[in-house]
Order: C-alpha cells, then sequence, then structure tokens
C-alpha cells in the first residue's frame, strides 16, 4: 500500500511540473492550490490569534523592524473527509507576512505586503527570491493522534527547493501524502492523504486530533502551534443485564453509542457490528438491526456531534455458558474504529427443591366397639304353641341325656364318701 501510494505522489508532482496545473480532487470539490477558496467555512477546526513574539523586543512581526520580522504564525487548522476519493484534506492558515522577501514594517493595520515567509529563508544571502522553494528553516507540520495526548504519526514538507508555491509536492517527512503552499495573505498550506494512509486497517483508531507545527525563519521568534484538536471520534459502551444472566432463560443485552460533543465534524456511513454470543441463541434486535453469520449489524448513518443512542438484542442462553463475551466494533466511512470486548456474568438456575417421599406409620386397624344393640325379641301370640323343628328336639334331648348322666356320676361319689 506505501509502494502505490509513493508512486501515485510521484506521478502528481511530475504532472505538476510539467505545467498541467494543481491536482483536483477526483470527483470532489477541493483542490490543492494552496488558495484555500474551495473550503466550507465548517471544516475549520481550530483557530489561533497571533501569538508568536520577537524574543528580545517582545514585538508581534507584524510591529517590528524589517529586518526582525521573519517568523510564521500559525493562525488556523482545517479538515475535511471527501468520500468521492475517500481521502482526507487538511490545511493550516500561515501569518508570515512579517518574514517574506518584500515585506515592510507593518503594523496591526497595514501588516505589509508578504505572505507566509521568503521562500529561501531569510538566513540566506540576498536577494530573498519568491519561487525558489521552502528554506533551510521552514517546515509545516500535522501530527495526528487516536487519542487525546497520545503519540502518533506525523506529515510535513520543509526545507526543499522543489518545492515552489502553487505545485503539488510529496511531503516529505512521515505520512506518504501530497502538500501545497500558496503565497496568499494569510499563507495557505493544504495537505492530502489518502484514508488507508491515515487509518491503516491494522489499527483502530477511535478518535482523529490534529495539531499544527509551523517552523520560523529566524532564531529571534519561536516556532508557533496550534494545540490538538478534536476532529471527529466514535464512543461505545457495552452494557451487560442488570441482573446476571441466567442459563436456559432470555437475556437483552445494550449498546450505547455517543459522538463526543466537542469533535469538529460530523461521521457518516457509521456501522455497529457484535457477535452473537457463543452458546446463545439470537432472537432479535431493535432499531433495524439484522443478524448474519453470527453477527448483529446496524446501520446508524451520519452522526453529528452530541448526538447519542442505544441499541439491543435479545439471546436465549444455553445449558452450558460459563459467561457471555460480547466483541463490538463501531465504524465510519472516514477511517475511524472503535472496538470493544466485554464480559457479561451467567448464573445457573436456583435449583428446585425435590420432594422426598415421608414414610409414614398407617396404624393397625382397631376396631372400635359401637354401641350395644339389644335384641329386641320378637312378640308370639300366647295362644300360638311353639313347635321345635326336629333336630332341636333331638338336641335337646340328647342335652338332657348328658345332664342326667353328669348328675349321676355326682351322686355315685358323694356315696363313695
Amino acid at each position: 500500500m506505501q509502494g502505490a501510494i509513493a508512486v501515485a505522489v510521484v506521478c502528481l508532482t511530475v504532472l505538476s511540473l510539467s505545467g498541467a496545473g494543481p491536482v483536483a480532487a477526483q470527483g470532489g470539490s477541493i483542490v490543492l492550490d494552496g488558495a484555500g477558496g474551495d473550503w466550507d467555512a465548517g471544516w475549520q477546526m481550530a483557530d489561533d490569534g497571533l501569538d508568536v513574539f520577537i524574543t528580545d523586543s517582545q514585538l508581534h512581526p507584524h510591529q517590528a523592524p524589517t529586518f526582525a520580522r521573519s517568523g510564521y504564525d500559525a493562525i488556523a487548522l482545517w479538515a475535511h473527509y471527501q468520500p468521492a476519493d475517500d481521502t482526507w484534506y487538511f490545511r493550516i492558515d500561515v501569518d508570515g507576512r512579517a518574514g517574506d522577501s518584500d515585506s515592510q514594517t507593518g503594523t496591526a493595520d497595514d501588516p505589509g505586503v508578504g505572505t507566509h515567509g521568503p521562500d529561501q529563508g531569510p538566513l540566506v544571502a540576498p536577494p530573498f527570491i519568491d519561487g525558489l522553494g521552502l528554506g533551510n528553516s521552514e517546515a509545516y507540520k500535522l501530527g495526528f493522534q487516536c487519542a487525546q495526548g497520545a503519540a502518533g504519526p506525523t506529515a510535513e514538507i520543509s526545507n526543499s527547493e522543489a518545492i515552489v508555491p502553487g505545485v503539488v509536492a510529496p511531503t516529505t517527512m512521515g505520512l506518504n501524502g501530497l502538500a501545497v503552499y500558496g503565497t496568499t495573505v494569510p499563507g495557505v498550506v493544504e495537505f492530502a492523504f489518502s484514508r488507508a494512509t491515515l487509518f491503516p486497517d491494522e489499527v483502530a483508531c477511535p478518535q482523529l486530533w490534529l495539531s499544527a507545527q509551523v517552523g520560523d525563519n529566524n532564531d529571534r521568534v519561536s516556532d508557533d502551534q496550534i494545540a490538538a484538536t478534536l476532529v471527529v471520534a466514535l464512543d461505545l459502551a457495552v452494557l451487560c443485564p442488570a441482573s446476571p444472566a441466567v442459563v436456559g432463560e432470555e437475556a437483552t443485552f445494550t449498546l450505547d453509542y455517543v459522538i463526543p460533543s466537542e469533535a469538529g465534524a460530523e461521521v457518516t456511513g457509521v456501522v455497529l457490528v457484535t457477535n452473537v454470543p457463543a452458546g446463545t441463541q439470537f432472537l432479535a434486535a431493535s432499531d433495524g438491526g439484522t443478524m448474519s453469520g453470527g453477527l448483529i449489524t446496524w446501520q446508524l448513518g451520519s452522526l453529528a456531534p452530541g448526538a447519542a443512542g442505544q441499541v439491543t438484542f435479545t439471546a436465549l442462553l444455553g445449558d452450558d455458558v460459563p459467561s457471555i463475551t460480547l466483541d463490538s466494533e463501531m465504524t465510519s466511512a472516514e477511517g475511524l474504529r472503535f472496538l470493544s470486548s466485554d464480559v457479561c456474568s451467567v448464573q445457573q438456575p436456583s435449583p428446585t427443591p425435590k420432594s422426598t417421599p415421608r414414610l409414614t406409620a398407617t396404624p393397625t386397624s382397631t376396631t372400635t366397639p359401637g354401641p350395644q344393640v339389644t335384641p329386641t325379641p320378637t312378640a308370639v301370640p300366647p295362644d300360638t304353641p311353639v313347635v321345635p323343628e326336629s333336630s332341636t328336639i333331638v338336641l335337646m334331648l340328647t342335652g338332657l341325656g348328658t345332664l342326667a348322666g353328669y348328675a349321676g356320676l355326682q351322686w355315685r361319689a358323694r356315696r363313695r364318701q
């Protein structure tokens, strides 16, 4: 990729030097010409007052004598992503009128006719001739960071007699890109970088912070810079269920997104993606989210600074899920990429108490005597003789015989006494 970019840079430079004119962004509106007339006012990210002073006189170069008026003052910083050619454009406005070869002693109301400084630099033997390239002390640098205060790549054009006003040239240090400057009032320095150069695929950059530094042409004037400012940014928070997800039950997971209000520009083509966690079954997603190949995707479109929202999805947990891992990604067309990996706890369902059979002694059935029932004799009319059956008569006779025998035995016993 770097090689392809370098080749493109060389070709563009040759075309410019051969009189083909300034390079226009393909299909876009920005033209790299060092004039800045095609930049929308909304693309200015930061400005900085006239704050460069000559160290021994404490005078701004505008108020200093001509011989001491070499120095640069960075006064504005611009940024814009152009989707038509997938390119980032940057611009530094430089008040360097104090140092040009045809500068006059100036005041705040009449700063002179200089531009951004003599192209050969004030330490080069006179005459200071416009059009001979950047001098040995001139440098225009951009700094890029993925987080506030973090280290990041830089890019600059500096110290080259081949880099003349109005001609597109490759950057001389740092990231491979294109740059051009013009001798307008104030001076305009423009840069262009492909999105892939600024945001390589292997780097997850959720924010773009931009700073500028301008080199001076005289040791009596310090370098000037514009502090890092937030250009575009993404932010994402993944929220686990308020109560731990339970094995075998449904659970809803929430993704909160926000575009920091401090950002200077909107983000476009925003896409939010998260995985269907292992061991779960996808059930539904809010806000038009779709699931394919184990990934849930939301198309969020363009979001301005300060915009915020929330999406959710619901899944059914399997029987053997120790925890839930959510790997989420939020991206934008500008090249931003926010990665998040979050783990949500899972709990087993509460055990259902098993009913244990209880052995109950069965009492022995005891017949409870009921009330004595006295049979009621059947009244027999007195005039009706009772005639016993034949079997009854036999028993009666037998009984009588037995009694008679017993009585006889008793009588014999007494006589023996």
